[in-house]
C-alpha cells in the first residue's frame, strides 16, 4: 500500500441563524459569481444571504495549517498526528491552502473563505514519510467533532487501499463511525478529492478509499465548467467544482493561483458546511442526495452527461457523467433546497438489496460477454456496487458496462492504466475490486441488471 499524496459541532438552528457577511471589496467577490462565463466559486454569492457555514465545524485533514488566515480556527480541538504543532512543514502550503479555501477571513488584499462563517478544525498529518494509521487516526479523531470532514488527499498507485488490503479495516471502520453515529446518528459528510491522475488513465473506480458510496468523491473543472485535465474520471463521482486557476492564500499571506482536485473538495466542503447551517437535521445521505440534484451541466462539458431513467427528479431523469458526477456544484441552489428540506436520510434508515451472479464466460481479444442478475422489490437507487471476484480480468485491457433494467448504461472501467500501449498498472487483475457507481441514481432498482 503507497503512502497518502497530497491531491460537527452543533450547528445553528436555521431559524435563528442570521449570517453576517464577509467585509470584503467588491473586487474580491467577483470570482465568487457567475460572471462572463465564469464558474468560479459556484454561486456562493447568492448562497451567503442564507448562509456563510456559521455553526459548522468543518475538519481538515491536512499537512499543516496557518490559524491567523482563518476566521474561525479551533485550536484546542485541533490536533498533530504526525510532527509536533499545527503549522506546515518547511516550504509547505497545502493545508493552509485548503483549509483557507474554506474558511480564510479575508482582508483587502486576499480572498474570502467560500464559507467564511464555519469553524476550521485542523487535523494535522504527515505527507513525507508519515504512516497511513495517522490517517485514520485524524479520520476517528475528527468525527465526533465536525460535520464535515475534508480529505485533499489519496492513494498513490492503482487499487490502493481497498477494504480487502491489509491494514485498512481500521480505515473502511472510522468511515461508517462518522457517517453512522457523529451528530447524533445524522452522520458527518465525508469529502475526498477525486485525484489528479488522469494523464496516467487512472479511474475513481481505481481510487477505493473515494469511490466509497459513504464518501463525496469531488471532481475538478477550468473556469468554463469543462473537465480539467489532471481529474480522476470514473462513475463513483458525485459532483465538481472548480479545481484549476483558484486562488488561495500562502503562509505568507501573499496569493497565488492553485490547481488539483485537492481545491475543488474544500469548495463542496465549503457548500456542504452552509448548506447544515441552513438545515441543522440534513442526515449524511440528505446531503449527497442535494448536491446530486441541484448540481449543474455546464454547457462546456454538456456532451459528457447523459440522462438516467430516474423519474422523481423535476418529472424527468438526472443528467451524470463520468467526469464531473452530477456536475458542478451550485451552492445558493443547494442551500434553499436544503432550507426546503424533510426528508431525514441516514445510515440508520439505509436499505440494501444484493444479488450475485457465478458462472463461467470466455471472452477472446476484442470480444465480448455478458452476465445479468436480477432484483426485485420497490427501492429506488442511490449508490449501485459491484463486486468482482473473477481472476482473469487485467485492468488495462477490460472494459466494464453495467446496464439498468431502464437501460441506463454506465461505464465502470475502460482499459484503465493504458497509455500508448503500456500497462502502467504493472498487470494488476480485477479480482475483489468494488467499484462504484452513482449514474443510476432515482432510477428503479427492480429488473435484470
Amino acid at each position: 500500500m503507497s503512502t497518502p499524496a497530497r491531491t460537527g459541532g452543533t450547528p445553528v438552528p436555521a431559524a435563528t441563524a442570521i449570517p453576517t457577511l464577509p467585509s470584503i471589496a467588491e473586487t474580491q467577490l467577483d470570482p465568487y459569481a457567475y460572471t462572463g462565463g465564469t464558474v468560479d466559486g459556484s454561486n456562493v454569492v447568492a448562497a451567503w444571504q442564507h448562509a456563510t457555514g456559521s455553526g459548522v465545524a468543518v475538519a481538515v485533514i491536512d499537512d499543516g495549517f496557518t490559524p491567523s488566515l482563518l476566521g474561525q480556527f479551533d485550536s484546542a480541538e485541533s490536533a498533530s498526528f504526525g510532527a509536533a504543532g499545527l503549522g506546515e512543514p518547511a516550504g509547505g502550503f497545502h493545508g493552509t491552502t485548503t483549509s483557507g479555501l474554506i474558511g480564510d477571513a479575508g482582508s483587502a488584499t486576499t480572498p474570502v473563505g467560500l464559507a467564511p462563517g464555519a469553524t476550521i478544525i485542523g487535523m494535522k498529518v504527515d505527507f513525507a514519510g508519515g504512516s497511513f494509521s495517522e490517517m485514520v487516526s485524524a479520520l476517528t479523531a475528527a468525527a465526533p467533532l465536525a460535520a464535515v470532514i475534508n480529505n485533499s488527499w489519496g492513494l498513490t498507485g492503482y487499487g490502493n487501499g481497498g477494504p480487502s488490503q491489509a491494514g485498512m479495516a481500521p480505515w473502511y471502520a472510522a468511515v461508517q463511525s462518522a457517517v453512522a453515529s457523529a451528530r447524533g446518528g445524522l452522520g458527518d459528510a465525508v469529502v475526498f478529492a477525486a485525484g489528479n491522475d488522469r494523464a496516467n488513465a487512472d479511474t475513481v473506480s481505481l481510487q477505493p478509499i473515494a469511490d466509497d458510496p459513504r464518501v463525496i468523491a469531488v471532481a475538478a473543472t477550468n473556469r468554463d465548467g469543462s473537465v480539467a485535465s489532471f481529474s480522476n474520471p470514473g462513475p463513483g463521482l458525485l459532483v465538481a467544482a472548480e479545481g484549476n486557476g483558484v486562488t488561495v492564500t500562502l503562509p505568507s499571506g501573499a496569493t497565488s493561483q492553485a490547481a488539483g482536485t485537492s481545491y475543488a473538495a474544500p469548495a463542496v466542503s465549503a457548500v456542504v458546511a452552509m448548506m447544515l447551517q441552513a438545515n441543522p437535521n440534513l442526515g449524511w445521505r440528505d446531503v449527497q442526495t442535494i448536491l446530486a440534484e441541484s448540481a449543474y451541466a455546464p454547457l462546456a462539458s454538456a456532451s459528457g452527461f447523459a440522462t438516467n431513467a430516474a423519474s422523481g427528479w423535476n418529472g424527468g431523469g438526472m443528467h451524470f457523467s463520468n467526469d464531473l458526477g452530477f456536475g458542478v456544484v451550485d451552492a445558493n441552489v443547494a442551500v434553499n433546497l436544503a432550507r426546503a428540506w424533510t426528508a431525514q436520510s441516514t445510515s440508520a434508515n439505509q436499505a440494501t438489496l444484493s444479488a450475485t451472479q457465478a458462472r463461467s464466460l470466455s471472452v477472446a481479444v476484442n470480444g465480448t460477454a455478458y452476465s445479468t442478475v436480477s432484483l426485485s422489490g420497490g427501492m429506488r437507487v442511490q449508490h449501485v456496487q459491484v463486486h468482482i471476484d473473477d481472476t482473469n480480468l487485467p485492468v488495462a485491457y477490460t472494459k466494464l458496462v453495467l446496464t439498468s433494467p431502464s437501460g441506463t448504461q454506465s461505464v465502470l472501467l475502460d482499459r484503465a492504466g493504458l497509455v500508448g500501449g503500456t500497462d502502467l498498472t504493472g498487470g494488476l487483475d480485477l479480482s475483489g475490486d468494488t467499484i462504484s457507481s452513482n449514474a443510476f441514481w432515482g432510477e428503479a432498482a427492480a429488473g435484470t441488471w
